[in-house]
């Protein structure tokens, strides 16, 4: 009888637990418009979603140089145990097109409409359409966020900016 209660309470237990990853899990999504296109994945194996261009009016060009907030048409709705990082597509990048502030965060608590601020470092203009894949987003969990203030930290041999070298030492036999 006893083992029967333990079963019971053991299993309870632990579909709490998998309910309760699953519910802090979810970012949730709304659209500004029906037309705009929602995160998803190009494959099974993608690590982040295509988040697309929402230009419906107009394509938005994008001279040489130039940095322009394009909008996505989606709000987030992230847990506060993650955030949302944005990042360039590699397909983009080759033609000169970036994420201006590659990796861009997006906090739990902003609610607004979501844009992608690309950077066109080609020399040449580049379009962007309706619907287009201009970035690429990924969740990710945080880790514990303890600062705090000391009198003085450890000290470290390691030095900065450049300090290990350019290229990798050659092992000696």
């Amino acid at each position: 009888m006893l083992a029967l209660l333990l079963c019971v309470v053991l299993g309870v237990y632990i579909y709490h637990l998998q309910h309760t990853a699953k519910s802090n899990h979810t970012i949730d999504i709304e659209c500004v418009a029906s037309s705009v296109q929602i995160p998803s994945a190009a494959t099974d194996g993608s690590a982040c979603v295509d988040l697309c261009a929402h230009l419906p009016k107009k394509p938005m060009r994008l001279k040489a140089g130039e940095i322009k907030k394009i909008p996505t048409g989606l709000k987030l709705q992230i847990p506060s145990s993650m955030e949302v990082v944005v990042r360039s597509r590699s397909g983009l990048a080759l033609r000169g097109v970036v994420v201006a502030n590659s990796p861009g965060t997006i906090d739990s608590d902003y609610r607004k409409e979501i844009f992608v601020i690309l950077r066109n470092v080609s020399k040449m203009v580049f379009v962007v359409t309706n619907g287009m894949r201009i970035a690429q987003a990924g969740a990710r969990r945080l880790p514990a966020r303890h600062w705090r203030a000391v009198e003085c930290i450890e000290k470290s041999e390691r030095g900065g900016f450049g300090s290990t070298g350019l290229t990798i030492a050659k092992p000696t036999n």
